[in-house]
């Protein structure tokens, strides 16, 4: 039968019926390799869930209004109509609604326990809804439906009826066709019900609440799904490019790499034992233990550990379970993302000069807007490369803790595309500790649950694991032997606080001091840094002290150059120069230098442990000392609580009372008293999880503190921070910016910028402006502000010393000028 509606206005224009085919054929194909074990729905069920959702997402485009809309389209004229007239994604939403009632209707359906026959007619009306825009709360969707009820009944009075002649993949719409006004009063009704009931449930039971987050998983991948399959056809150049058949990685690609290393001493001793029992240790327990830890002091190899244990893992499971896991690594810091991203790329070489992104693809915010799959040399088109990168498209993905926890935790249809590709995956989280402890229970609650229903393998990483996820297992053996043995460093804990003027005083004895040792002070806050670089500065041009490589690094220093000063300090310490850094907490993982001696300002205990690990870090030299002092300023203010949580700070007061020095055998015990004293803090996070399961998506919702729950903030904090671009770093970006900002197509625009995207950000530094704050960011720009960029005044930034430099809280003419 020839159809006429028309869903995209490609050339030749795209029919309803094929667009909808096309997105029913991907849905099936992604849900048919999962292996899935939810609690009281079979996989075939899902399926079918799937398919009823791919269907029934575009019912509203066979509305007269939109194909009005998308006529216009494809005739090049002016739409003249009303832009809610021809909107689809919520009738859409109301029909799916609807079919699936029916489908749970049925005899062989009758066995679908109460609590899922309640939630998925919602779970499908919310990936149906939101698949142009948000993930709503009910309490969004109940407001909707009182706004658009009037709108909803005029578009169903105007659905063309060749829609109900469809059957696509099994689902016949000609059982549609009694959806009238009475179904969405009904539907409306029951959306009425939820909205009261659902923030109504105990979550202060763990088994009842880890059902409501089983719900939203589900809900999530049926979203996740819908969100992919909706542009897999359009954004494909090549069908080719699309298949998922695994790559075969051979399992012992790490070991061949390490054969090349032919490092000696104490240490290497340990990270070849280390590696030899983990490795050792693949075969010997049940793939349905899917709950793991790597805990090993730093140094010790825990990168290339974890990727052979993965890649390990990934061969048993193709072998005993019948399908191939991705592998997803997250970190919480761009230096730990570069120097993974380069090791990743030494032991996979001839592997990935052959699939190249279809293999391994590195995901961050300067990583290159680029796909290439090895199918063929032809390029893509920029919305293909965005579509395949967006979706991770690749074997192995490194990537943030941000992106990762995007994937599910965000509200963005655009990072929610991704979350199916959480099933069935190995999850490497490298740096556990640094998840803020206000995501320790969501993280917990979430994973823990996708690890049962999608077979999900997790693995936590550190040298400090916080021991806040309950029933992960050990997998390194006698892993606290290796803690034993460390003699490497020692804390000295100076408990009395010390004015920020007085300690820059006591500088030249104290360098003088260590004038033939590598010495690193690390501040709590950027501006602190800067005045201690300034005063050590002055100190060597006063010869005051002995000259000596002095390097600082912060956020005031733009990617590109911190990459360019951790080279040279690593040189520097080679050839025994003795540099002074001066940093602030940005060195302290993930960045492989090895100095002699390190002051560090108060922080919580994981991350001074960290910084720990720049000192003495291969055990070849006298042991190093890390001086811990309580900074203030000139106000009496400490620097710690400006930019850490005040339970992290207590906790480490406790576990650091009466202790003047620490050795690093103690570490580990150390640590595990700190992280369970700080396990005992933890009622906020226990209301984010709420807020994700209940649907309300708020903090405190019946208090006057109520807030939408926002994953960026509780990971990033919330200050606004703006951009500035210095120009003098990449000369041509400013008017390749402005070229590309020029483009008319909006679709070519973006993309033009997103190639961008990777130099913009290597020469950037973002500043936060408080309300409280004189200067504003127009005043530090010298570009139009009505530029979407800014381009900072380089009489503003320091490119041989402290980068960004300007007192925020001076009006500008008063400022110091670097």
């Amino acid at each position: 039968m020839e159809y006429s509606l028309i869903s995209h206005p490609l050339d030749p224009p795209l029919k309803l019926f094929e667009h909808l085919s096309q997105v029913s054929a991907v849905s099936h194909y992604l849900i048919s390799q999962k292996h899935l074990n939810f609690h009281g729905l079979s996989k075939k069920e899902i399926c079918e869930l799937c398919e009823i959702t791919a269907v029934c997402h575009d019912f509203a485009k066979s509305s007269s209004f939109f194909q009005k809309y998308i006529m216009s389209k494809v005739n090049n004229t002016r739409y003249e109509g009303c832009d809610d007239e021809k909107s689809h994604a919520f009738l859409s939403a109301f029909f799916g609604w609807y079919m699936v009632d029916l489908w749970l209707s049925k005899e062989k359906n009758a066995h679908i326990e109460p609590r899922w026959r309640t939630f998925l007619p919602l779970a499908v009306f919310l990936a149906i809804e939101g698949h142009h825009g948000r993930y709503k709360s009910i309490e969004e969707i109940r407001k909707e439906c009182d706004i658009k009820s009037e709108l909803l009944i005029l578009q169903l009075q105007n659905i063309n009826p060749e829609f109900f002649n469809y059957t696509i993949s099994g689902v016949n719409l000609q059982q549609g066709k009694e959806f009238n006004e009475e179904s969405i009063n009904s539907i409306q009704s029951k959306i009425r019900k939820l909205h009261r009931k659902y923030p109504d449930f105990d979550d202060h039971n763990p088994a009842e609440l880890s059902k409501y987050v089983e719900q939203r998983i589900l809900a999530l991948l049926l979203y996740s799904i819908l969100l992919e399959a909706d542009k897999a056809y359009l954004a494909s150049d090549n069908p080719d490019q699309y298949e998922r058949n695994a790559i075969d990685i051979p399992a012992d690609l790490v070991d061949n790499h390490l054969k090349n290393f032919n490092k000696t001493g104490v240490i290497n001793e340990e990270r070849i034992r280390a590696y030899q029992q983990m490795v050792g240790n693949i075969l010997s327990f049940p793939l349905n233990e899917h709950l793991h830890s790597i805990t090993l002091p730093t140094g010790l190899g825990k990168t290339l550990l974890s990727a052979s244990w993965a890649l390990k893992l990934r061969e048993r499971i193709q072998q005993e379970k019948k399908f191939t896991p991705k592998i997803i690594v997250a970190l919480p810091f761009l230096s730990i993302i570069e120097q993974t991203n380069t090791e990743y790329k030494k032991f996979l070489s001839g592997l990935y000069k052959i699939h190249k992104d279809r293999l391994y693809m590195p995901r961050y915010s300067i990583a290159d807007f680029e796909y290439k799959d090895g199918i063929d040399d032809n390029e893509r088109s920029d919305n293909s490369i965005d579509f395949f990168l967006n979706i991770w498209n690749s074997e192995i993905i490194v990537s943030t803790f941000d992106q990762v926890l995007y994937s599910i935790f965000s509200l963005k249809s655009k990072p929610l595309m991704r979350f199916h590709n959480l099933f069935n995956a190995i999850i490497v989280f490298d740096e556990i500790q640094a998840l803020p402890s206000e995501l320790w229970k969501p993280f917990e609650f979430f994973f823990r649950t996708l690890s049962e229903v999608g077979e999900t393998h997790l693995v936590l990483m550190s040298a400090t694991q916080p021991g806040f996820f309950p029933g992960v297992i050990e997998r390194v053996p006698d892993h606290t032997s290796y803690f034993e043995n460390r003699k490497r460093v020692k804390l000295q804990i100076k408990p009395e606080k010390i004015a920020l003027d007085l300690f820059c005083d006591n500088l030249p004895e104290l360098l003088k001091k260590y004038s033939n040792n590598s010495v690193m002070l690390v501040m709590n806050t950027r501006d602190s840094s800067k005045l201690i670089h300034k005063k050590i500065q002055s100190l060597i041009k006063e010869y005051i002290i002995e000259s000596r490589p002095l390097i600082y690094l912060s956020s005031y220093v733009t990617p590109s150059e911190r990459s360019k000063r951790v080279c040279r300090i690593k040189k520097c310490i080679e050839k025994y120069q003795n540099p002074v850094i001066v940093t602030t907490q940005c060195i302290e993982a993930g960045v492989d230098i090895d100095v002699d001696f390190i002051i560090r300002d108060r922080a919580p205990l994981d991350s001074i442990f960290q910084v720990c690990g720049r000192c003495n870090r291969n055990g070849e030299k006298n042991e190093g000392i890390i001086e811990i002092v309580s900074l203030i300023n000139e106000k009496g203010r400490e620097f710690s609580p400006m930019i850490y949580d005040n339970i992290l700070l207590e906790q480490t007061n406790r576990s650091l009372a009466s202790q003047p020095e620490i050795p690093e055998n103690d570490f580990y015990k150390l640590g595990t008293l700190y992280f369970s004293l700080v396990q005992q803090k933890l009622n906020q996070s226990m209301k984010v999880v709420s807020a994700y399961a209940n649907y309300t998506h708020c903090i405190d919702r019946n208090t006057k503190n109520e807030q939408i729950v926002n994953i960026k903030k509780l990971l990033r904090d919330d200050e606004h921070q703006e951009q500035f671009i210095v120009s003098s770093l990449d000369d041509t970006l400013p008017s390749d910016i402005r070229n590309a900002l020029a483009i008319k197509d909006r679709w070519t625009r973006r993309y033009e910028l997103k190639r961008l995207s990777k130099r913009i950000a290597n020469c950037s530094v973002n500043i936060r402006f408080g309300p409280w704050m004189k200067i504003r960011p127009e005043d530090l720009q010298i570009n139009n502000t009505s530029e979407p960029f800014r381009i900072l005044d380089e009489l503003l930034y320091d490119k041989d010393g402290v980068g960004f430099d300007i007192d925020l809280m001076s009006s500008k003419s008063s400022t110091i000028l670097c």
